[in-house]
Parts: structure tokens; sequence; C-alpha cells
């Protein structure tokens, strides 16, 4: 099933794609999800203008957070992320970055410094819980 999904993720377009992703980032468990970072890489670098990006997005972070410090390589991506306009995107890549943890996850601290003036009250309160979590 996770070869079939990953293929669907990597070489469907649109929608397929996106739910591929989204099949993969909210039903498969931790060990089902080792290996499959780069396939969540791609979902978040994808910049298509497509009215399911958004879950593409969430759901790649998701499985991106189950997989925690195994996810080191999808920090810089995560990152880059943090300023999408979707605060629920925002508020499941910043979880995710607090997930993965550790050194490299501190570089997100100034961009995070920067969410906690936004207008949604759960992504600054996300935003301080893994600002908290990073600098311990």
């Amino acid at each position: 099933m996770a070869r079939f999904l990953t293929a669907l993720a990597r070489g469907g377009s649109g929608t397929i794609a996106d739910h591929a992703v989204e099949a993969m980032g909210l039903e498969f468990n931790r060990n089902e999800l080792k290996g499959l970072t780069p396939v969540f890489i791609e979902a978040l670098e994808h910049e298509e203008n497509s009215p399911t990006l958004d879950r593409r997005w969430m759901s790649a972070a998701t499985a991106l957070m189950k997989l925690g410090p195994e996810a080191k390589p999808a920090l810089p991506v995560l990152i880059k992320r943090i300023d999408c306009r979707s605060h629920d995107v925002q508020r499941r890549v910043i979880m995710a970055i607090g997930g993965i943890g550790g050194p490299e996850a501190r570089k997100a601290v100034p961009k995070l410094e920067q969410q906690l003036k936004s207008p949604d009250p759960q992504v600054r309160q996300v935003t301080t819980e893994v600002l908290r979590r990073l600098r311990l």
C-alpha cells in the first residue's frame, strides 16, 4: 500500500497526489512512515495552484510531526512554510517543527517569533508552546 500511495503522491497530478499525501499522513503509523520523508518534502515544496494544496501541506506536516526527529531533513521546507497564507497550515507546520525538535529546529526560532504577532490566537498559542520546547 505504501508503494502505491508513494507512486500516486509523486506521479499523480493535482487531486490524486493531494489525496495520496493525505492518506499517508493521516492513516500511516510511525513505522509505516519511515523512509517516506522525501515524499512529504516534495509535497511541501509543491507550488502548483491547487484548491487542495493547503490540505496537502497540512497532511505532509502531520506525517513529519509523527516521524519526529527522523524527519530532520524536512526542516528547511517546513521553516519556509511558516509564512504561508493559511493559519491552519501554519499551525500544523509549527507543530511539526516542534515535534521534530533538536538543534536544527532551533533555526526556525526567528520566524517563529514573528508568528507571536499573528492575528490568529491559535497560531500564537502553538508558537508559544513550540518556542518553549525548542528553548529548553
